[in-house]
């Protein structure tokens, strides 16, 4: 059987340089989410690893950033990597940019799970029931009896 992640013969772009990046995929159809290892970008394509049951055919939505969403067929799947294809070819320096400054002010997010899951905050012997409202690689935000409370760092001694 071939290696369908290095069969170079069927490309179209260069491969850019190899990059470990987050995402966050989203399953268009079923709105269910998941995080990804991006492996390579192309400006036709990129080669992540997810643990997310994915076909042959079905549309992805790719987020490095919480405002940068890509959408790409999956084209190859081999074990948990798969190839998606852009529709229609991205400028890979700006995808890869580190975060910037929306017109808004405020600066771009690495991507964000929304959630609605009620848990326990415990710090040290006090402990405190609220709701997770969303979970990114840097922090988290619940709502509580003291309002919205956004821990940037979860520190030692908090469990969830």
């Amino acid at each position: 059987m071939p290696d369908a992640a290095n069969d170079g013969d069927r490309r179209q772009h260069s491969r850019n340089v190899k990059v470990m990046r987050v995402a966050r995929l989203k399953d268009v159809k079923l709105h269910a989410e998941c995080l990804g290892l991006v492996r390579d970008v192309s400006p036709g394509g990129m080669m992540i690893d997810a643990d997310f049951p994915l076909e042959i055919g079905q549309t992805v939505a790719i987020a490095l950033l919480d405002d940068q969403e890509l959408k790409g067929d999956v084209i190859w799947l081999d074990g948990k990597t798969v190839g998606v294809e852009f529709a229609q070819p991205i400028e890979v320096e700006k995808i890869l940019a580190k975060p910037s400054i929306k017109p808004d002010g405020r600066r771009a997010r690495l991507p964000r799970f929304k959630l609605d899951k009620i848990v326990t905050i415990r710090a040290d012997e006090k402990a405190a029931d609220a709701q997770l409202l969303d979970l990114s690689q840097r922090g988290a935000k619940f709502s509580c009896d003291l309002g919205r409370v956004l821990i940037k760092r979860i520190p030692n001694g908090v469990i969830l």
